[in-house]
């Protein structure tokens, strides 16, 4: 569907069933709205499947200069010559397409609103069309539900070389509800020198907007994620959200910029400072077992607490 999509009852996508939304050019318009008022259960086999439907080749806020390049999202693409697109949107809240490379377009865009439980046991996917050297971005996957249950793939990867990954967000509302039910997989994979996208998480009872956000590139090719994102970004929300680097992921900050706090969860991440000053609103800690690339840049750690932060220049 193309209009959005309310259904007052239990929604079931089985095994051979599809869920989407029509192609993109040049502009953000079909994307798949779908408001449950019951439970939606996904099956295995089951898709709610965006793939390649975000902005067509050579086409988007994160297209490249030249004839080589991925699609830039939530990460950088990686290029063949001339120069990547820039990242672009939200972290807690995304709502745009994936960018096209020179090659493939990028990820379409899914918003699920679930009242009750969403089991997820097949693929909910927004990736990227699949490129053998310049593929688009992947797409936007948002995601409300009182409970995410299954073991199924929930994706927005650039898929396949030089793609970057797109954005994903899931929130919880039942307060009981934790994200230790689902078992499945969240990516935001960038692929061969694409940067990884975001996968943001709130659980219930944090406060709007106080979840966590993984940068995770899977072991793969380092790429760059922006903080904050070059274009169509929201910086205030930043200062809500705890990022956890991990695997091969490079988190680069492109100007000074307050956060709520920051892990580096893997040997192979890196904070990249840029000579820019990252204000982090925690007590200091440790960021091992990662690294942290000062050039010309700092730390500062504001400690503890949820006030008002004021800084002076």
């Amino acid at each position: 569907p193309n209009q959005p999509v309310s259904i007052s009852n239990d929604v079931f996508v089985l095994a051979g069933g599809v869920l989407t939304h029509g192609p993109n050019a040049g502009a953000e318009v079909n994307k798949l709205y779908l408001y449950v008022g019951s439970n939606l259960y996904v099956d295995a086999g089951g898709r709610i499947d965006v793939t390649g439907k975000g902005y067509a080749a050579g086409n988007g806020p994160g297209k490249g200069v030249g004839s080589q390049y991925g699609g830039s999202y939530g990460g950088i693409a990686g290029i063949g010559g001339g120069s990547a697109g820039p990242t672009y949107g939200s972290v807690s809240a995304p709502t745009n397409l994936g960018s096209g490379g020179s090659e493939t377009a990028g990820g379409g865009a899914i918003f699920a609103t679930v009242r009750g439980t969403l089991r997820q046991d097949g693929v909910i996917c927004a990736n990227s069309a699949y490129a053998v050297n310049y593929a688009g971005s992947g797409g936007t996957i948002s995601l409300s539900a009182g409970r995410l249950t299954g073991a199924g793939l929930i994706a927005a990867d650039g898929w396949a070389n030089r793609g970057a990954g797109g954005r994903i967000a899931a929130l919880l509302t039942d307060p009981a509800a934790t994200f230790d039910l689902f078992t499945g997989q969240m990516t935001a994979w960038g692929t061969n020198w694409g940067g990884a996208g975001t996968i943001y998480r709130e659980p219930p009872g944090v406060g709007v907007g106080r979840g966590g956000a993984t940068v995770d590139n899977d072991s793969r090719n380092a790429g760059i994620t922006d903080l904050p994102p070059a274009t169509n970004a929201t910086p205030l929300e930043l200062q809500k959200i705890t990022f956890t680097l991990t695997n091969t992921s490079v988190l680069k900050v492109t100007t000074n910029v307050t956060i709520r706090n920051i892990w580096l969860g893997s040997p192979a991440s890196t904070l990249n400072l840029n000579a820019n000053t990252l204000y982090v609103r925690a007590k200091e800690h440790s960021l091992a077992p990662g690294a942290v690339e000062t050039n010309g840049g700092a730390i500062v750690w504001l400690g503890a607490g949820d006030g008002s932060v004021l800084v002076i220049y």
